[in-house]
């Protein structure tokens, strides 16, 4: 099995998941050129957005086997200044947020979130740290 991987993302993965109409509809400026993907099983998880008003808050898209999901996060570490060895990610709104239809899979869509957080890191492909612990708070 797979396991989500950190990469560029390349041109022909923005052509094939739509990731500029993707932006246009999200309103995102700009975006990174990076994500977490499990290509066997058609998972991602891409941040987005940051908050403002509220820096340690950060959207991601999250697509789960053909739905988009958008979901906001918030980030913490013991060093706040770097985020390199640990963060701490917990729901910004907490319960998740799923259409009816993936209700019954909600446990696996968590397991799925919680692995794409791990691969991601503290900043995706901006990380720096080979030794960074994810701790997953929901």
């Amino acid at each position: 099995m797979m396991s989500f991987i950190r990469e560029n993302i390349s041109e022909a993965d923005i052509v094939a998941y739509g990731l500029r109409e993707i932006n246009e509809d999200l309103f995102v400026v700009g975006f990174g050129n990076g994500w977490v993907i499990d290509r066997e099983r058609n998972i991602y998880l891409r941040w987005i957005r940051l908050d403002k008003e509220s820096p340690s808050t950060m959207t991601f898209t999250f697509f789960w086997k053909g739905v988009l999901l958008e979901i906001d996060l918030i980030s913490s570490s013991p060093n706040d200044a770097t985020f390199e060895d640990n963060t701490t990610w917990t729901l910004a709104h907490p319960p998740l947020d799923l259409p009816p239809a993936l209700e019954m899979h909600r446990q696996e869509i968590l397991a799925d979130l919680r692995s794409a957080l791990s691969a991601y890191g503290s900043f995706g492909m901006s990380s720096r740290s080979t030794h960074h612990h994810a701790t997953i708070a929901f």
